[in-house]
This record gives C-alpha cells, sequence and structure tokens, in this order.
C-alpha cells in the first residue's frame, strides 16, 4: 500500500501512471476516484499577474501539481474531497499539504489558466465517469536537490495496472 511508503513524485509525474484511492470522506460516504499526475513545476513569480498580492514567505517556493482527475463512484463528489487528502513528503519525512493562497487560487490569470480553482472548495464537482485536470498548490522549501514522495492522508492509494 502507497499510504505507508508512499511514491516519488518525478517518477508518477514520468511515468503518468494512475492511482487509484478509496476512503471514507468526512460526511461519512465511501470515496473513489483515480488521479494521475501530470506535471510538477515551481511557480515563476514572473509569470503571475500581480505577484505582490501572494503571501510572501522567506526561504520557500510556490509549486504545483497537475493532476488529472476521474471519479469512479456512483454519486459526484467535491474536488477538493481528492486534492485535500494528497500530502508531499521530502527526503526528511517532513509533510506538506495543499495550500491556499485566495491571489493565486481566485483572483489571478496564471491561476485560473494552470487551474487551481477546479479542485477547490467552490470549484465544480467531480461528476462519475468524467475526467477533470487541474492544480494543486503546495509552498515548499526553497532546498536544491529535494526529493519528494506522493502519500494519502486518509485510506488506501494503489497503482492502476
Amino acid at each position: 500500500m502507497f499510504e505507508e511508503m508512499g511514491t516519488i513524485l518525478e517518477e508518477a509525474v514520468e511515468g503518468k501512471q494512475r492511482f487509484s484511492f478509496l476512503y471514507n470522506s468526512p460526511e461519512d460516504k465511501t470515496v473513489s476516484y483515480t488521479m494521475r499526475f501530470l506535471g510538477f513545476e515551481k511557480i515563476n513569480p514572473k509569470e503571475v499577474d500581480d505577484f505582490e498580492e501572494v503571501e510572501s514567505v522567506e526561504d520557500a517556493d510556490y509549486w504545483y501539481l497537475k493532476v488529472e482527475v476521474l471519479n469512479i463512484g456512483q454519486k459526484k463528489i467535491h474536488g477538493f474531497i481528492a486534492t485535500s487528502n494528497i500530502v508531499l513528503v521530502d527526503q526528511d519525512e517532513c509533510q506538506f499539504e495543499e495550500k491556499t493562497d485566495s491571489h493565486l487560487t481566485y483572483n489571478s490569470e496564471y491561476g485560473r489558466k494552470i487551474g487551481l480553482k477546479r479542485f477547490h472548495t467552490f470549484g465544480e464537482p467531480l461528476l462519475p465517469k468524467i475526467k477533470a485536470t487541474g492544480a494543486i498548490l503546495f509552498l515548499l522549501p526553497s532546498e536544491e536537490g529535494a526529493t519528494f514522495s506522493i502519500k494519502q492522508k486518509e485510506g488506501m492509494m494503489e497503482l492502476v495496472p
């Protein structure tokens, strides 16, 4: 099970591997979906409109993880249920959860272009059998050579053969 050992982010992105997720949501219903990791990129502040509006943090950079999610359940689910369950873990076992920045997620044209709002609280629900593509925002330490694994906070995460 990957929730125990994680999977290397770089390998998941390069292989465009699909993972299945199953867990009980806070609303006490079983949620099942698949996710592919399509890209992982550091955000260049020069590309973001009104970057001065973004929360600034020393020694850290904003990154986004581009994902494709497919709800394999029978009813719609909120997109944030899928993405807020993802955690990045670095080589020192430090955990990083999804970051929210109101400017990047809701007001920035750049954020709209990369799909930050798609899986957020105010994004559209994920309908069964229909793929949705968007991005998850992370704030990560500015460290050269850092490696990250993907883990799930709750439930099961398995590679789909």
